[in-house]
């Protein structure tokens, strides 16, 4: 029958020091070479991080994105224009902006009225000479009279739109 396991091993048996292993002159060299190595990659990798470090930090502006504009969308923006360019050239920076913004917003909002065939001269004449309006020092006739003139353009363009479908 087998011994127990623990006459097997008993402590006259362990060793009391560990042994070592015999290393060999290519071993020593090897191990040389492997800390040399190990000390090149980390002066490597400490001189990639003080680069890094000291590159400037660009942050990045958002991008707006490409809007395309419609083949109507054009067109009512060009309506929109006519006749406008010297009142337009006269404005100083702020009312320039502020206008082609509102003259965005009514394109846009004059192209949805076509596209949903809800346009009307009432609605037109009203979204025209609300625009309008950001004209500084404007006649009350003139703006009318434009307002009048560009609606009929617009609602021509409709007519047209419609029976080409």
């Amino acid at each position: 029958m087998p011994e127990p396991f623990e006459k097997q091993i008993a402590p006259e048996n362990v060793p009391q020091q560990p042994l070592e292993k015999e290393q060999s002159e290519g071993d020593v060299e090897i191990e040389k070479e492997l800390e040399k190595l190990e000390s090149e990659i980390n002066k490597q990798e400490k001189s990639i991080h003080t680069v890094t470090a000291s590159l400037p930090i660009k942050q990045m502006t958002p991008i707006k994105p490409l809007v395309v504009k419609s083949v109507t969308r054009k067109k009512i923006e060009g309506i929109l224009s006519e006749d406008l360019k010297e009142l337009f050239q006269g404005m100083d920076a702020a009312h320039k902006a502020e206008f082609k913004r509102q003259a965005a917003e009514t394109a846009s909002a004059l192209e949805i009225l076509i596209a949903t065939a809800k346009a009307t001269a009432k609605k037109v004449a009203k979204l025209i000479s609300t625009w309008l309006k950001f004209i500084p020092g404007i006649n009350q006739f003139f703006l009318e009279q434009e307002a009048k003139l560009k609606t009929d353009k617009i609602l021509a363009m409709t007519k047209e739109k419609k029976e080409g479908e």
